[in-house]
């Protein structure tokens, strides 16, 4: 089985804007498969927030780059419910549509991003020599080593 990063990322998105639609269209009998799809959506956010990082900017910084991303995130998880709540209170069922509206603009986002990072990247290997691009070191232990 092949694990893309990107794919997983937006079948997180996608999902919980999949399940709120139906959640919406189908009424509270459908609420035990919301349930699942919306906890598959968040299963595989869980994965692309450690995996999507690595492939986008490598190795290099990555607990760094981690630890921005993750404060953001944290934050956000710390205001969720509050504002969570003041939408279900203000705006009863239509609440759904506001978190699917969020998780959309969120996709939006990503495509975004990943339009702009591939570009980036074609736009580096068109002005690199083919002569001096590295494919990457191999560390290849000596003989002597594995004695």
């Amino acid at each position: 089985a092949v694990f893309v990063p990107k794919l997983i990322t937006f079948l997180a998105l996608v999902l919980h804007i999949v399940a709120s639609i139906l959640l919406f269209a189908l009424g509270a009998p459908f609420a035990p498969v919301f349930s699942f799809i919306h906890g598959m959506g968040s299963g595989f956010y869980t994965v692309s927030i450690g995996t999507l990082p690595l492939e986008m900017y490598g190795p290099e910084n990555y607990g760094e780059r981690q630890g921005y991303i993750l404060g953001i995130s944290r934050a956000v998880t710390i205001a969720t419910p509050y504002a969570f709540s003041f939408a279900v209170v203000g705006l009863g069922e239509a609440s759904l549509l506001v978190t699917s509206a969020s998780c959309l603009v969120g996709l939006l986002l990503f495509t975004l991003i990943l339009v702009r990072f591939r570009h980036s990247q074609t736009d580096s290997l068109a002005d690199a020599d083919p002569t001096t691009i590295e494919t990457g070191p191999i560390d290849l232990p000596d003989e002597k080593d594995l004695r």
